[in-house]
């Protein structure tokens, strides 16, 4: 089930947020004795050397240091402490998500397991999504000539708005309940894209996904697709664009995601996005290079 698939990896992620919570208070934590060591050490080292004043000059270095080491322990007790409770909301959160994805992608297989309501649920809600229908592409060349004919759409502008905060937060619902299901989902086209650019968009969505933005680069090459028989490069209309939808698990394996700004060439299966644009899906971390 797609909803259980994404709490897994949702889960993964607090796993992974609070390992490196306690890991960031360990460092702090071990940054903040060695400051208070070289704190004493310097103290004592520049106290006068005249008595009584090198005795309380001693005692006050002392007296510092014992605050400072304290004051130390409890900030790291603080921080493992807020650390914990972080992850504690973070799994709740997951856990009553996708009850609710849960119970909706029920509700959605219950009315699409009859062919007739099948057919009228999905025309309705795909209507209500603003579902495009996937251009034929069987070819490199009509991948190219819809890639072109999505930017002439668009008014010359890329097509692959930014996502909004709401769009990142939501997809914990929408993905596993309505793209799973076909509605504004998504469509194979059985061919291997590769895209370069800069990356004018790189961000992570409550689903796992990590969507990357490219705008070609302006030499040849900088869109390939290949069907085992041909293979096209260059041609297309710059300036271009193209989107790559990093899926859960290959964001799980991959060290180095790309960032804003860098240049990438980002290769995977070519799909359909009933959004209404053409997007590569890597299927695997080797798929992504940064440049």
């Amino acid at each position: 089930m797609g909803c259980l698939k994404y709490a897994f990896e949702r889960i993964r992620r607090c796993t992974q947020t609070r390992d490196d919570g306690y890991n960031k208070c360990t460092e702090t934590r071990d940054a903040g004795y060695n400051a208070c060591t070289q704190t004493r050490d310097d103290g004592y080292r520049k106290c006068c050397t005249w008595w009584p004043c090198s005795w309380f000059c001693r005692a006050w270095v002392w007296i510092s240091h014992i605050v400072c080491v304290v004051w130390t322990w409890i900030s790291n007790i603080v921080c493992v402490a807020w650390t914990w409770v972080k992850n504690i909301v973070c799994v709740a959160w997951v856990i009553f998500t996708t009850i609710i994805c849960v119970v909706f992608d029920a509700i959605i297989k219950v009315f699409t397991a009859i062919p007739f309501v099948n057919l009228l649920v999905k025309a309705i809600l795909n209507a209500l999504c603003g579902n495009k229908k996937p251009p034929r592409i069987t070819t490199p060349h009509e991948a190219k000539d819809q890639l072109a004919k999505q930017l002439r759409d668009n008014g010359g502008q890329s097509p692959y708005k930014k996502l909004s905060g709401f769009d990142k937060w939501i997809a914990w619902l929408t993905t596993p309940v309505f793209k799973e299901n076909g509605i504004c989902g998504w469509t194979d086209y059985h061919l291997v894209a590769c895209a370069s650019g800069r990356v004018q968009q790189a961000v992570l969505s409550a689903d796992g996904i990590y969507t990357v933005d490219i705008e070609l680069d302006s030499d040849g090459g900088s869109f390939t697709v290949e069907n085992g028989v041909g293979q096209f490069e260059d041609g297309i209309d710059k300036p271009n664009y193209m989107r790559a939808e990093i899926l859960a698990n290959v964001v799980a394996a991959t060290h180095d995601l790309p960032r804003e700004k860098e240049r990438v060439t980002i290769c995977g299966a070519l799909f359909w996005d009933g959004d209404g644009f053409l997007e590569i899906h890597p299927r695997r971390a080797e798929d992504i290079h940064i440049l």
